[in-house]
């Protein structure tokens, strides 16, 4: 989860230091999702994020399960399933601009994540072997206002997507 911040933190540093120096379209937009995954006990809704510079797009999203406790790195021989799954999908694109609408054709890679708890000592989790799939997907977006655009999609690891992305220019 650290190293997944980190990425995050830089690439938002990235795109702040590339909006100084040019003057592409820059967007920054959240959206809720529906997954299409095993996910037990777990919600298949998520929620992410996406940025965009010129015209390469980018977008995280998760279902945000964990398990009771801290979270360790190794399970004992009490450890037992929680029955919950840990979703997450990163996406990277190419819009493709039309007057005011874009498409944006999507790869990206989705992991699941058994959630597992060891009550040993104390409550904690650790996530088992994870399981890593391709989603191709679609995004479509429409020009709210000058800085507002709706964005709605679909793939084969999410099964829907929508949000809303601010533009600045």
């Amino acid at each position: 989860m650290k190293k997944l911040f980190t990425t995050l933190f830089l690439t938002f540093l990235f795109v702040g230091a590339y909006a100084q120096i040019s003057i592409e379209p820059i967007s920054i937009g959240l959206h809720a999702n529906y997954f299409n995954a095993e996910t037990k006990d777990s919600p298949k809704n998520g929620y992410g994020f996406s940025v965009s510079f010129n015209r390469i797009y980018m977008d995280i999203s998760s279902n945000f399960s964990g398990g009771k406790g801290e979270y360790l790195e190794y399970s004992s021989q009490y450890s037992y399933s929680s029955e919950k799954i840990h979703i997450t999908l990163l996406n990277f694109g190419y819009i493709i601009p039309v007057k005011s609408f874009s498409i944006i054709p999507v790869i990206g890679f989705g992991e699941s994540k058994e959630i597992y708890q060891d009550p040993v000592g104390w409550e904690t989790y650790y996530f088992g072997k994870s399981t890593t799939k391709i989603n191709l997907g679609i995004i479509g977006t429409i020009k709210l206002s000058e800085h507002f655009r709706f964005h709605a999609g679909v793939g084969t690891f999410e099964n829907f997507k929508a949000g809303l992305s601010y533009y600045a220019f």
